[in-house]
Parts: structure tokens; sequence; C-alpha cells
């Protein structure tokens, strides 16, 4: 019911992103991410439909898992999302979405490629790290109220 050209007129997606980003073997040193955010496209079937931009920083936690002496040390970041607004670019591409949620029987997966800009905490201060590539998958739940 609202106003198409207003952020309340989008579809929105409230979602957990999670990260997983392979660290240098020297960086040895304790590193946290505090907050990130990003610009992504959002794909189906390989046919963008939107965009997603998450503007403002939002909270994130991160842990650390060590490596081996086979693989380098990791840190798995996550962050909630809620009721980001997608923009649409491609209503024929969202139709079939639509569409696919009400009527389809087959699970529902957007595919998602993103820039992420990281604030990091670290024994040398706060350092933000921009423009990280990133991709996955997003399944879309059934079942909103109507």
């Amino acid at each position: 019911m609202a106003d198409p050209d207003s952020p309340d007129g989008s579809p929105q997606i409230s979602t957990t992103i999670t990260a997983v980003i392979t660290l240098p073997e020297e960086m040895n040193f304790n590193v946290e991410v505090n907050r990130v955010k990003a610009s992504s496209d959002i794909y189906y079937k390989k046919k963008k439909m939107g965009e997603l931009n998450i503007e403002k920083w939002q909270e994130a936690t991160s842990k650390r898992i060590n490596g081996t002496k086979d693989d380098p040390p990791l840190l798995v970041i996550e962050s909630s999302i809620k009721d980001a607004p997608i923009d649409i670019t491609d209503e024929d591409v969202f139709t079939t979405v639509v569409q696919e949620l009400l009527f389809g029987s087959e699970p529902l997966m957007l595919s998602v490629n993103a820039l992420v800009d990281v604030e990091l905490d670290t024994a040398l201060g706060v350092l933000t790290v921009p423009e990280i590539p990133a991709t996955g998958k997003v399944p879309v739940k059934r079942g909103f109220g109507l």
C-alpha cells in the first residue's frame, strides 16, 4: 500500500549474512569485525532482479579459526540485516520470482554478488577495508502472510 517511489514501497529482505575470509598466514594478531555495509546485485536464474544497498553500518561479529599446516587461518563474520529495501531493476524477473513464490513447489534461491566494506578492530587500531568481493546464495522462504 506504500508509494512505489518510497523505501516502504520496495520489497524488503531480512537475513543473516555469514562470510568467511581467508587471512594471510602472516596476520597472526587478533582481528575483530565490528561493522559491515554492502552494495549487492541480486539475481534469479542468472538474470539480475535488483540491487540491495546497505549504506548504513550494520553491527557484526567475527570469530577467528586458526589454520593448520595445510589450511590458512579464517575469519568468520556474521551480521543480521532486517527489513533492507531491494531496488527492483527488472520488473519481469521480479514478477517471475513472485509467481514462483506463490505457485511454485521447488526451493527458491537467489544469487548475490556484493562488495562489502568491513570495519576491523585490530591491535593497530580501527581499520576499514573497502569493497571486499563476496558471492552467495539466498534461500527465499515461502509462507509469508498476505
